[in-house]
């Protein structure tokens, strides 16, 4: 518990629970427990367990992804379905004079679509997943422990 007793400190304490940010506490291991577990806005039995609760799983973002992709190409075969309805009728009104070149121009018009719909949708993945880093990491450096190393080397090199 020596070790851990600077999560004990009033200084550190008034740190995080005076901090903008959302502080889990996950100093030590299931059994141990500090001032800092009971003034963070959330405990973890481990560290481990700690980051598991900070960030998403990359598993349940790829599932929203993948979701979000059904439900696009959803609406994009209802959105078929109504332009092949009205091509419908305007061949049976006799209005056009080359339905087939019409069909085809909106059977490139929709694979444009579907090409756009594709980049964005990697897009989006790529950029969730620099975000997931960047959080991963932004967490990783405000984390108490990290931050009790960086006053110990701060307290350690003025003493020299």
């Amino acid at each position: 518990l020596e070790e851990l007793w600077a999560f004990n400190e009033e200084e550190v304490a008034r740190a995080i629970a005076e901090s903008a940010i959302p502080v889990i506490s996950a100093v030590g291991h299931e059994t141990d427990f500090t001032i800092a577990d009971f003034v963070a806005d959330l405990r973890a039995p481990t560290p481990t367990a700690a980051a598991e609760l900070a960030v998403p799983h990359i598993e349940d973002v790829r599932q929203h992804l993948s979701h979000l992709g059904l439900r696009l190409k959803q609406a994009a075969r209802r959105s078929l379905a109504v332009q092949q309805e009205r091509l419908l009728r305007a061949q049976q009104a006799g209005v056009m004079r080359r339905p087939k070149q019409a069909l085809e121009q909106r059977r490139i018009a929709l694979a444009r679509w579907n090409d756009r719909l594709m980049n964005q949708s990697r897009s989006l993945a790529s950029r969730k997943e620099k975000q997931l880093a960047a959080l991963t990491a932004r967490l990783k450096d405000q984390s108490p422990v990290q931050q009790v190393k960086i006053a110990r080397n701060r307290l350690r090199s003025s003493d020299r």
